[in-house]
């Protein structure tokens, strides 16, 4: 099913409002070479290095297109992970906040535990958000998942000390 988002009638949006704060990136998780997730880890981040054409010194040479086609792996896509990842990672970023809570390694109050966010998603994602009152001739697809379930899962631990 797809529907659109009409961007020519705001006035249904007035009175309502959220509060607009820089994003900040709080997690970051990595795969390995076997599609396993690593939350929390950096392990897989690539590195962008820009070509040297044109640079004094340096022999101009043709990169080569077909590097890594020999040991490239197609991951299966027959498994619909939706945010697995993301969700995985949200949830070891607070277990390792709670961890420091009860392990007096950093002054950490158990309400600040929780991450409060109206808006959690990948930066791609935040950039076509932000970006597509701008773009006339591109669409994309983006699917949305709202959670409204308000509960305090800590309520009933114990505060230490």
């Amino acid at each position: 099913m797809t529907s659109t988002f009409d961007l020519t009638n705001l006035d249904r949006f007035a009175g309502t409002s959220t509060s607009i704060r820089r994003p900040r990136e709080f997690a970051h998780f990595s795969y390995d070479d076997t599609h396993t997730l690593k939350p929390l880890s950096a392990e897989s981040l690539s590195y962008y290095y820009p070509p040297l054409s044109g640079a004094p010194g340096v022999e101009d040479h043709r990169p080569d297109l077909s590097a890594g086609f020999k040991t490239f792996r197609q991951r299966d896509d027959s498994v619909d992970e939706h945010l697995d990842g993301l969700l995985d990672t949200l949830q070891a970023y607070e277990e390792t906040l709670l961890g420091k809570v009860g392990g007096g390694e950093d002054e950490v109050e158990v309400a600040n535990v929780r991450v409060t966010a109206d808006v959690i998603t990948w930066r791609g994602m935040m950039t076509k958000i932000l970006t597509v009152a701008f773009d006339d001739f591109s669409d994309f697809e983006m699917n949305a998942t709202c959670f409204q379930v308000r509960h305090n899962p800590y309520a009933t631990t114990p505060k230490p000390g």
